[in-house]
């Protein structure tokens, strides 16, 4: 069933994958960004949920695709979601590092399909990149083990520091902040 959202609203979907996790944010504009896809499933269970999801947001593709890390939960549900529906562009911290790992170079493998490195899909990001969005502000705050230095709590800026060396890929997951500009207009 599609829900005729406000038109001038942020609506953020939290996605049950059971396990990892899969989050929907849907712009007044609709621009959409899709962090993480669940499991890859023969029955395609986690990408009818995220499918559902955008049904009820009235969007028909996915602008961005943003891989937190490279775990099966995380971004195994990729390749059964790209058949189903547009991943326009796909960003993520770099290379998987635990390639050495049967499951994960599998899922690694899975995802560079997907992402069609060779068309320019396919993104990495650093601490303090942006997505070119109308009215909220998105930017990265970690990536593949690099945070962002800052000079206050608010500040984000693109020098990096890379913390203690670990070859853990939860430890080179891909975040970011968003602010919504409406929310921070109210707040000044």
């Amino acid at each position: 069933m599609v829900r005729n959202q406000p038109a001038d609203t942020l609506d953020i979907y939290w996605i049950d994958v059971e396990g990892g996790a899969a989050t929907l944010i849907v712009t007044p504009q609709k621009e959409s960004i899709l962090m993480d896809a669940g499991w890859g499933r023969p029955d395609q269970r986690d990408a009818l949920r995220i499918e559902a999801a955008m049904r009820d947001a009235n969007i028909e593709r996915i602008d961005y695709f943003i891989a937190s890390h490279f775990h099966t939960d995380h971004t195994g549900g990729v390749p059964a979601l790209a058949d189903r529906v547009e991943l326009s562009r796909l960003f993520d911290h770099g290379d998987s590092v635990e390639q050495h790992l049967g499951n994960s170079r599998q899922a690694f493998q899975a995802y560079l399909t997907v992402a069609d490195v060779a068309h320019g899909r396919r993104r990495t990001v650093e601490p303090g990149d942006h997505l070119p969005l109308k009215g909220l502000e998105f930017t990265f705050v970690t990536s593949h083990g690099a945070i962002p230095e800052r000079s206050s709590p608010s500040d984000l800026t693109t020098t990096a520091r890379t913390p203690t060396r670990s070859w853990r890929t939860r430890a080179r997951t891909a975040g970011a902040s968003a602010i919504f500009s409406r929310l921070a207009r109210s707040s000044s």
